[in-house]
């Protein structure tokens, strides 16, 4: 069986996450190499940092599939031991699937969903997903409940009462709490929350939860991997879930 093209790999993530989907500022597709270049394997991480680099060129990898783009705002200048000149100088192409993943069925709301074991998922125009946690719990419950399931170091949260009806969005979703409050939501669980985000929902008595942008993410990285899988069962294919970010106990 031959290997896919970094072409073919770009055609199967549109099927799967259609790149019109993408949001306009956002940055997908094929960020560094050829679509014609056969992949020797494929490495699935949320960022191509240097780490997750470091673990291609030791499994012989050539692509690197993320969720976060490697070029996100335009370039005025590309630096000797940039991860853009390790990448060329390896050979190794970079191809990112960002909003488009998020709204995609399958895609990261989905599996945070499936992380935290909502019941009747239902998704909105935005990309955001209602469902229902498996019992009724205090925001505090809440908390651990969602960074457990998740394996966050933390979750912050702040609300009062009892809450069972979850939007859910993943990363930086904090602007999305109206949104959530309303369709009726009790809580919105997402990754990020800025300081002025928190304030708002407080003096609007809506609840929020947020485990980290990147615990909301991670969550997609193994159906991703089974997807790709699926799609080329040649293809050597691993999962990179590290993060380079320390917390204090």
């Amino acid at each position: 069986m031959t290997q896919p093209t970094a072409g073919a790999v770009l055609e199967a993530l549109e099927r799967l996450a259609p790149y019109s989907q993408a949001e306009a500022w956002d940055n997908c597709g094929l960020q560094a190499g050829s679509p014609a270049q056969i992949v020797t394997g494929c490495l699935v991480a949320l960022d191509v940092t240097m780490e997750a680099i470091r673990q291609a060129e030791v499994m012989g990898a050539n692509l690197i599939v993320t969720h976060h783009p490697l070029i996100f705002r335009p370039l005025s200048a590309i630096p000797g031991g940039d991860r853009i000149c390790r990448l060329i100088a390896g050979g190794i192409a970079s191809i990112s699937a960002h909003t488009n993943l998020d709204r995609a069925a399958g895609g990261v709301n989905d599996a945070l969903c499936a992380a935290l074991s909502l019941s009747e998922p239902k998704a909105l125009d935005s990309g955001m997903r209602l469902g229902l946690l498996p019992a009724e719990m205090t925001l505090p419950e809440l908390a651990e409940y969602v960074r457990k399931r998740l394996g966050a170091p933390a979750v912050e949260y702040l609300g009062e009462g009892t809450v069972r009806r979850a939007a859910v969005f993943s990363g930086a979703g904090g602007d999305a709490w109206e949104e959530a409050k309303a369709a009726s939501a009790d809580v919105l669980i997402t990754g990020e929350v800025k300081h002025n985000e928190w304030i708002d929902a407080w003096n609007h008595r809506f609840p929020l939860a947020a485990a980290g942008h990147h615990a909301t993410e991670q969550v997609v990285l193994g159906p991703l991997a089974r997807y790709l899988s699926s799609c080329f069962p040649a293809m050597p294919l691993s999962i990179f879930s590290g993060f380079p970010l320390g917390v204090s106990s």
